[in-house]
């Protein structure tokens, strides 16, 4: 089975594209980030978390913990 791996970087960047090309990957029909938020409707208690902004202030944040779980830094080239 393929993996697709998606920065969180890039995604948040570039969020509209990065899920794009997500769903082209996914064989999905082309998404439009304006007609999907405009044709659907949360009626669960996430509606407020979904009309927050791309959370960003999380980018990195995992340095602190290098050093605990010294696993993390084989992903510090990427970044």
């Amino acid at each position: 089975m393929p993996i697709r791996t998606v920065r969180y970087e890039d995604l948040i960047a570039d969020t509209a594209t990065g899920i794009r090309e997500l769903a082209e990957w996914l064989e999905m029909p082309e998404f439009n980030p304006e007609t999907a938020a405009r044709d659907s409707t949360i009626s669960t208690s996430s509606l407020w978390q979904v009309r927050q902004p791309v959370y960003t202030r999380s980018i990195g944040r995992w340095r602190a913990y290098a050093p605990h779980v010294p696993e993390l830094m084989q992903f510090s080239s990427a970044t």
